[in-house]
């Protein structure tokens, strides 16, 4: 995630953000806040951002002005195979001076974890993992408001490139999905 100069590249930035964001839907629709930290797999290059005894869940998120379309990097991202159920988690953020610099996203994250010790330690140690460090909060200056979630089940039928829907021979794929072209299906957190 981080750059030469060691701060987070713009891209990894944004998806931090979603990361956030989703961390705190999930404890807004009734996860308690230890079983949620502990759920969050993305800083530690889990193959899924959030991984829980009972599915994962991949965040994709843009903050492209045109469109909701998401970079998938790998054959294994979104391949149902591998997790079952497995959610896609589009996010749209919008550049904003009224939003919150990473620094502000993640304050209201360890609001939500202030009676919880041991989750908000958690949390912490996994920014670190993640690339952010508080003495670098500065650099982020960036403010975003999020103003679209689609939350997709992936199975069989969903528009994805995975490792048994290619040749043989193809050993990396990465590719977008426009997730204004696919209809419904969009679920529900708890």
């Amino acid at each position: 995630r981080q750059g030469r100069d060691g701060l987070l590249s713009p891209e990894a930035e944004i998806g931090l953000h979603g990361e956030l964001i989703l961390l705190g839907m999930l404890i807004d629709a009734g996860l308690e806040t230890l079983p949620a930290v502990e759920s969050w797999h993305g800083p530690l290059h889990g193959l899924h951002d959030f991984e829980t005894g009972i599915g994962a869940i991949e965040v994709k998120t843009t903050a492209s002005e045109q469109g909701f379309k998401i970079k998938i990097l790998s054959l294994e991202q979104l391949d149902p195979s591998l997790a079952e159920p497995l959610y896609l988690a589009g996010l749209h953020l919008n550049a904003n001076p009224e939003g919150l610099t990473l620094a502000g996203r993640i304050e209201e994250v360890r609001q939500r974890l202030r009676n919880n010790p041991a989750a908000l330690h958690n949390f912490n140690t996994l920014l670190l993992h993640a690339g952010y460090a508080d003495a670098m909060a500065d650099c982020y200056p960036r403010h975003f408001v999020h103003d679209q979630t689609r939350l997709l089940r992936v199975d069989d039928q969903f528009p994805t490139l995975t490792r048994h829907k290619v040749p043989p021979q193809v050993s990396l794929v990465r590719y977008e999905i426009d997730l204004d072209q696919i209809e419904g299906g969009n679920q529900k957190l708890a």
